[in-house]
């Protein structure tokens, strides 16, 4: 499995463990999203796996929404967690998927 792929299937893993821990401080909406959000990371984990031309370009477009997501929700409500979180992880994984996916 590509390295691409390994970094896109614990990201979205990790976005699903984030909406699990909304759900349990009361926010349903948190799981609703990060389980959408999963399950596309995961369609694109199997299409770089499957060295689909469209797995890295989706892994990037949602990685890079869920990056401008949080730092919208942090500009908004000032609030450091999980806004800033999300975006932190988000652009850490963009930049290992972007530099596993050259190779």
């Amino acid at each position: 499995m590509s390295s691409a792929a390994i970094v896109t299937f614990v990201y979205a893993a990790l976005v699903f463990l984030g909406g699990l821990m909304g759900l349990k401080a009361g926010s349903t909406i948190s799981l609703i999203t990060s389980t959408i959000s999963a399950v596309i990371l995961a369609v694109a984990g199997i299409g770089i796996k499957q060295r689909a031309g469209w797995g890295v370009p989706l892994a990037a477009v949602t990685m890079g929404a869920l990056l401008a997501f949080g730092i919208y929700r942090y500009v908004s409500t000032h609030k450091v967690m999980p806004p800033l979180g999300i975006a932190a992880l988000s652009l850490l994984a963009l930049i290992a998927l972007l530099a596993t996916a050259r190779k």
